[in-house]
């Protein structure tokens, strides 16, 4: 079952304010999910990525500079360099703004990152979404 509730067309990326409210609404997941199962928010929560497409940074290196400099995404940084409870955030809210990624916190961690199970299965629990 599709999961997205917002309708973006495939070739979203070209379309700069679509963009825009594309990342709003995620934001707003992120921060509920945040709220509701961690008593928290990320008010800073890819923050830079619709400014910097909408003042013409070309869309590839947005996402590479964005997956590099980020705390919430893993890719190679070291388990403590992670903030494990923005990242199950935004996993769980992808399953709903995005396109394309279906997946909730635990599918994804398992698809692409199974080796950290073990962090991100008791911040599940404790978050009520394991």
């Amino acid at each position: 079952m599709n999961k997205n509730i917002i309708p973006i067309p495939e070739n979203w990326r070209r379309h700069r304010l679509l963009a825009f409210i594309y990342w709003f609404f995620h934001y707003i997941f992120v921060n509920y999910i945040a709220i509701k199962h961690y008593h928290r928010i990320f008010p800073f929560h890819d923050i830079e990525k619709p400014w910097k497409l909408l003042f013409g940074m070309e869309y590839r290196k947005m996402i590479d500079e964005h997956l590099a400099k980020r705390a919430h995404h893993v890719n190679g940084k070291p388990d403590e360099k992670v903030n494990w409870v923005e990242a199950i955030c935004d996993w769980e809210a992808s399953g709903y703004s995005k396109p394309k990624s279906l997946l909730n916190a635990y599918e994804t961690c398992k698809k692409y990152y199974p080796d950290k199970l073990h962090i991100v299965e008791p911040l599940l629990k404790k978050g009520k979404l394991l």
